[in-house]
């Protein structure tokens, strides 16, 4: 619910990046493209901007990649990572970097309270991520950072293109001390030819086709004692939890927010009269949603269980079934619809699950 990024612009350039100016340019330092590079905040003020809600972790590099070339030389992140080591503050970070094992980060991840996410779509990756360490570089990172700390490996975006390399590369991984995989189809501005379906203003695969992929990556995570978590929303109940960060039983990570709809998921019927009661927007209440959060704030201003109603609101007569792809097949003892997936086979399969 928390992001934080060090900087505004990265120069990796990942080809599919959605939030990637610099696709076109060579992953250097100099002239026009380090000029647009900023912190997005000064180091001293975003410390003092960012919330501490009783633990709730930070998601370091929603964005861009705090420990991309341009921190070696402006070492803003550094400084952060000695700040929130001296209060212990759990910490996400998503990186492709390979900075943090090296001094003098290796030494403040040890000593710290991370959680490390690494991006690696597939084998291929650097055939698209120009910029960033090849496979065989994230993987030695991956095997030098792990005793210290948990390892989940994003496989965002998921291209169906490289589904055998993701199945061939979890096995490896799984030998240099991964936690687990979290994996979210790729978003697209425009329609290309395949299974996609429009989602708001982005293209997306449609959870149909990608339901079969999903199954066969959960299988061969679980064949290997490895987790898998599901970061697409539609296909979130495939995950081992519905956390998609996957760090929720690390402790001092447990913090998790239960106010959102995608815990209704995890029950037999979907209804909204499974979520809690929970009042406020501290701690708890703090959701991760794509309502603003002065809108929140107005809620629950107007009723200390404000924003719960607007989700009950949302739920049953919003959005919720047209973006869950949902139909409606009846309502509870409490006034408020039940709905099913309107994929048979994706709902007898998710009500398997739980």
């Amino acid at each position: 619910p928390v992001r934080m990024d060090t900087y505004n612009h990265c120069t990796f350039g990942c080809t599919y990046c959605f939030a990637n100016e610099f696709r076109d340019h060579q992953p250097n330092l100099s002239g026009e493209i380090e000029k647009k590079i900023n912190l997005s905040s000064n180091p001293d003020r975003l410390i003092k901007r960012l919330p501490y809600l009783e633990g709730t972790p930070i998601h370091w590099g929603g964005m861009s990649d705090g420990f991309q070339p341009i921190e070696e030389i402006k070492r803003n992140s550094l400084k952060l990572m000695e700040h929130y080591n001296k209060i212990k503050y759990p910490i996400i970070s998503s990186t492709k970097s390979t900075l943090l094992a090296e001094e003098p980060y290796f030494s403040l991840l040890k000593e710290g309270n991370y959680a490390i996410q690494v991006s690696i779509f597939g084998k291929s990756c650097e055939l698209y991520d120009k910029g960033a360490p090849k496979y065989s570089e994230r993987v030695e990172f991956i095997q030098k950072i792990s005793s210290y700390v948990p390892v989940i490996v994003r496989v965002q975006p998921y291209i169906v293109k490289f589904h055998n390399e993701v199945l061939e590369m979890i096995q490896e991984l799984k030998e240099v001390g991964i936690k687990g995989i979290t994996v979210e189809g790729i978003k697209r501005k425009e329609a290309t030819k395949g299974f996609l379906r429009k989602s708001l203003s982005e293209y997306v695969y449609h959870p149909s086709f990608l339901f079969p992929y999903f199954r066969e990556l959960r299988e061969k995570c679980h064949q290997v004692g490895i987790q898998f978590f599901a970061a697409e929303n539609l296909l979130r109940f495939m995950g081992d939890s519905l956390n998609c960060c996957g760090f929720e039983d690390i402790r001092g990570f447990e913090n998790s927010n239960t106010l959102n709809i995608l815990q209704l998921f995890q029950y037999k019927e979907i209804t909204f009269s499974n979520l809690p009661k929970i009042k406020g927007i501290g701690g708890q209440g703090f959701t991760q949603t794509t309502v603003k959060n002065r809108v929140i704030q107005s809620l629950n201003k107007e009723s200390e269980y404000g924003f719960y109603n607007f989700l009950r609101w949302y739920v049953n007569h919003g959005f919720f079934k047209q973006e869950y792809l949902l139909k409606i097949v009846g309502e509870d003892s409490q006034d408020n619809y039940i709905f099913e997936c309107s994929d048979p086979e994706i709902e007898e399969y998710r009500k398997s699950l739980i």
